[in-house]
């Protein structure tokens, strides 16, 4: 028969440290180990619905309104419907590689799968540049992130524009909040191969959109819900702003002279044009009336009896707005609906400043910002990792569409195939008054080594660093934290643990100093050289800062302008 050991003397062995750390079960405070706590909470049920069917327009605003079904909206999301991708070349002239004049040849990334292609009866060409290249596989279509295909998304509360969210303010709010671990929701993908397998067939991705109100604590959700019935006479609607066409698709091409293809069989190399189009049987009306859109369990092929392609056009992009409503019980809408109150909300203050060559040295960024912030975020957007030329890792091909749009870095240092960082160095001024000194990192005219900011920083003020889930090659890890919070981003995200008034501030200074490599001509120095002397830089300056949101009499809208 069991009887009792040990575990009775630590029971006994009670002194001062027990008084210090814990409270007799008798207390009104107390709480035990061994009972959880329930927290009872009001009634409600939960639906998502989509928005009435709207069509989106290539580089304007498309207003998208958020119908009063529910009393309360908790979460916001962009439905992204993409088409299967090819790229496809007509030969005119044969080679080796292409010998069938007068037929299409689809574009594939390695040898493999053109003899797979070929063992079926379809025509393929292998695609001239290489995995290991600066832009890999220039001429095989793939889409970017969704999160990249939002340009810009505007949360308008009658004629007011609460925030806006742009593509370099999600992706950097993913990056630094883990929603990275949820990336293939937004088709991103660990691998360029992978990315190119899954956009020859139609895919749907969901971009959920991080506005204040849709932002909760670990393990919560609800938290501070729009409240819908209390804005009794102001309307809700989203301000959507697309990519263009050509920003969406890596590897894309219009069919233009500007985009041969050179066959490189070795003996009578010959140019093609390329064109980006919708594979056979993957739009995305047909291949989600009929789930998969395969034909005798596989992809439709480019071969002999391909007579026409539909080129890929902006149209065939299908977007929905999502709206998850809460419906709240009688007594508690009664409360909701008479109320008048106000909120915490954070919002991004942003500003894009773009460099050329003659901004090699120290910049000097003036910031406008006049909100209490937790912290301000730098990235650097080179140029040539969006649009790419012969000597830019396109090598044989000038197909430009690079679109890295998450690639935050410099320039790639040929030898090992690392990226270098776009920024050397930094610092930020208050008032004239540098904040932060970092001892032996201090370089340039009086700035911190570009590390000092991107690791210190982001240590000990940030739970997940940038790239946590990503290669090590990535160029996403180049985000630069300047913190005026003990933890700006969360837990929970809307609980301010200090910040700057920057309205009580005069002046507000960020210093940079670029790479000088991202605006020099290597092209000649080797193989794996890029000419940049046309480059440009754009600088993201992106402020998390919050605002008080106001509920009165039916209307709402932000308290500090």
């Amino acid at each position: 028969m069991a009887s009792a050991g040990g575990g009775t003397i630590n029971l006994a062995a009670t002194g001062t440290a027990n008084y210090a750390l814990e409270l007799p079960a008798s207390s009104p405070d107390a709480h035990t180990a061994f009972r959880r706590t329930f927290k009872k909470l009001t009634h409600f049920a939960l639906e998502t619905l989509a928005c009435d069917s709207f069509t989106v327009t290539s580089g304007s605003y498309t207003n998208v309104d958020i119908p009063r079904v529910g009393d309360v909206v908790y979460a916001l999301y962009v439905q992204l419907a993409l088409p299967g991708l090819a790229n496809v070349i007509y030969p005119s002239v044969a080679s080796t590689n292409a010998s069938a004049t007068g037929q299409y040849y689809e574009v594939v990334h390695t040898a493999a799968m053109k003899t797979a292609i070929a063992g079926m009866g379809g025509n393929a060409i292998v695609d001239p540049t290489p995995e290991g290249a600066v832009f890999p596989y220039a001429c095989t279509p793939r889409w970017a992130p969704a999160l990249a295909l939002i340009k810009s998304v505007q949360l308008i509360v009658g004629s007011s524009v609460v925030d806006t969210l742009s593509t370099v303010v999600m992706s950097v709010w993913k990056e630094l909040t883990d929603a990275w671990a949820w990336k293939e929701t937004w088709g991103d993908y660990d691998t360029v191969e992978e990315s190119i397998l899954h956009s020859k067939k139609m895919q749907l991705y969901y971009v959920d959109l991080p506005f204040a109100f849709f932002l909760s604590p670990p393990g919560e959700k609800g938290g501070n819900a729009l409240s819908l019935i209390t804005l009794s006479f102001h309307s809700v609607r989203l301000a959507i702003q697309p990519q263009a066409l050509s920003a969406c698709v890596v590897g894309y091409a219009d069919g233009s002279s500007t985009t041969p293809l050179v066959d490189n069989d070795g003996s009578d190399d010959q140019s093609h044009l390329v064109t980006t189009i919708v594979r056979d049987g993957q739009s995305v009306d047909t291949a989600a009336a009929q789930s998969t859109g395969l034909a005798n369990g596989r992809l439709a092929l480019v071969s002999s009896s391909t007579t026409s392609v539909n080129t890929l056009a902006f149209s065939d992009l299908k977007w929905q707005v999502l709206v998850s409503f809460a419906y709240l019980s009688d007594d508690e809408r009664v409360l909701y609906s008479d109320a008048s109150f106000e909120t915490v909300i954070t919002c991004w203050d942003t500003q894009e400043t773009t460099y050329s060559s003659s901004s090699m040295g120290t910049i000097d960024i003036s910031l406008p910002f006049a909100h209490p912030t937790a912290a301000i975020f730098v990235v650097a957007q080179s140029q040539h990792k969006l649009l790419a030329s012969a000597t830019q890792g396109a090598q044989s091909a000038t197909t430009q569409f690079r679109n890295g749009h998450f690639d935050w870095a410099g320039v790639t240092e040929p030898v090992t195939g690392v990226p270098l960082p776009a920024i050397l160095a930094a610092s930020i001024e208050l008032n004239s008054l540098r904040l932060n000194s970092g001892g032996p990192a201090t370089i340039g005219a009086n700035m911190l080594h570009e590390s000092y900011h991107r690791k210190l920083m982001m240590n000990q003020h940030l739970t997940h660093p940038p790239m946590h889930t990503k290669g090590s090659m990535s160029g996403r890890k180049y985000v630069y934290c300047f913190s005026f919070s003990l933890s700006p981003l969360g837990p929970d995200p809307l609980q301010a643990v200090g910040f700057a008034n920057l309205a009580r501030i005069d002046s507000t200074k960020i210093k940079l100093q670029l790479d000088d490599q991202l605006f020099a001509d290597n092209s000649a120095a080797s193989a794996g050289g890029e000419n940049l002397s046309n480059n440009r830089v754009s600088i993201f300056v992106l402020a998390y800062s919050y605002n008080i949101f106001r509920y009165i009499m039916g209307l709402g809208g932000k308290a500090l302008v």
